[in-house]
């Protein structure tokens, strides 16, 4: 039986309990960290294939949901990969099923996905600690909280060279990644505001310093205002796409087919529930798909999206006019010369919407990453000013 720890955890519904540390409980030594991410994804993202990176991501969040039967387990998306936590009562199957996707991913998209599992109990031999929290975004969707100086450790294990730690391509598929409930159906959403911005901020300190990362969210938001100002979702701007080389993309990953009759119908139905889905929003029926009420899809969109996450940084997607996004910067540059933190951050003029639904159960989730590269550009930035730290 799959451990109910995460199940059981208690769950908060606001941005103030997310720095509380009675919200957290560490994660248990008979549990794993799964770690995956796209290899070279700033090389990939720059010649155009942002949205397979985001995709790559998304499958393997998608192949496990389906395994475990739910998507009320521990998992968050970072643009170019996943973070998962696992029991290691799974481990063995997991690894099965996430090299098939590493497989799938690269005949599909001739993108290389790298997979690691690092035991708990690894990280506490090294006195590295991951704590867990629950934030309860939907009645449709919890969202993983994690703390801790162990999640960036289990990053720097798993990208050694010929680490110990990651999936060979040997490593036998005993089960195969299922991939059904991905969609990715939306064009890209053109920000209210004028920009999406994607901030990473890295504090430099992992105590748990409440009244510092209180200090900090109190100000971020201060800048921002309430969250209708800064959401990078609106039912206004989301439109369904009928972009053959977006719907195709869907239509592979379900039919695990890159050409041929099976892609096609799975084409030709995702073709057909386009049509239906544009109709049914636009005037209102009372239509249903699983456990969706087709006319409510959009509110659900914005609804149930992960653009606000904590992995051990904070990561943010946001709509902002160049005036705000100026003064968040300003803010943001002033406590990062006080050595308080450090901050990444990628502009562009628009979003994009990863999807995950699961059929058998009311979960979704709605992973929101910046256009031309996002949270992997963001990254990117934050390890040249880290580069520059040590260099100094």
């Amino acid at each position: 039986m799959i451990s109910k720890f995460y199940e059981e955890l208690r769950s908060f519904n606001d941005l103030d309990s997310v720095i509380n540390p009675l919200n957290y409980m560490e994660v248990p030594n008979n549990w794993s960290v799964v770690i995956t991410d796209v290899i070279n994804s700033t090389e990939a993202i720059e010649t155009g294939k942002y949205k397979d990176v985001n995709i790559a991501g998304g499958l393997a969040a998608m192949a496990l949901s389906n395994y475990l039967g739910k998507m009320e387990f521990p998992f968050l998306f970072g643009g170019d990969g996943i973070t998962f936590l696992i029991p290691n009562e799974s481990t063995e199957d997991v690894k099965s099923i996430l090299n098939d996707t590493k497989k799938k991913v690269y005949h599909f998209f001739k993108l290389r996905l790298r997979v690691g599992i690092v035991p708990y109990s690894v990280l506490k031999d090294s006195n590295k600690k991951i704590y867990i929290g629950k934030w309860k975004i939907t009645d449709h969707y919890n969202q993983a909280i994690l703390i801790g100086d162990g999640v960036e450790y289990v990053e720097d294990l798993v990208k050694k060279v010929n680490s110990e730690y990651t999936i060979t391509d040997d490593y036998p598929i005993k089960i195969e990644a299922n991939f059904q409930g991905f969609t990715c159906r939306w064009k890209d959403i053109p920000s209210p505001n004028g920009e999406t911005i994607n901030l990473i901020v890295k504090f430099l300190s992992h105590k748990n310093d409440r009244s510092l990362y209180q200090s900090v969210l109190t100000n971020i938001e201060m800048i921002l205002g309430e969250i209708n100002d800064y959401h990078p979702l609106s039912e206004t701007n989301l439109k369904v796409t009928s972009s053959y080389r977006a719907l195709n993309k869907e239509a592979i990953a379900s039919s695990q087919q890159k050409s041929g009759f099976k892609k096609f119908l799975a084409l030709l139905k995702i073709y057909f529930e386009t049509f239906v889905t544009r109709i049914v929003m636009h005037f209102h029926l009372p239509v249903k798909a699983h456990f969706y009420e087709l006319k409510n899809l959009k509110k659900y969109q914005v609804e149930a999206s992960d653009f606000r996450k904590f992995d051990g940084s904070l990561k943010m997607v946001l709509s902002l006019t160049k005036e705000k996004r100026a003064s968040l910067e300003s803010y943001l540059e002033t406590e990062e010369r006080n050595g308080i933190l450090v901050f990444g951050t990628h502009i562009s003029d628009s979003a994009l919407l990863t999807c995950l639904m699961h059929s058998e159960s009311s979960s979704e989730v709605h992973f929101v990453d910046g256009s031309n590269g996002g949270y992997a550009m963001a990254a990117k930035v934050l390890k040249q000013k880290f580069a520059k730290m040590q260099a100094s």
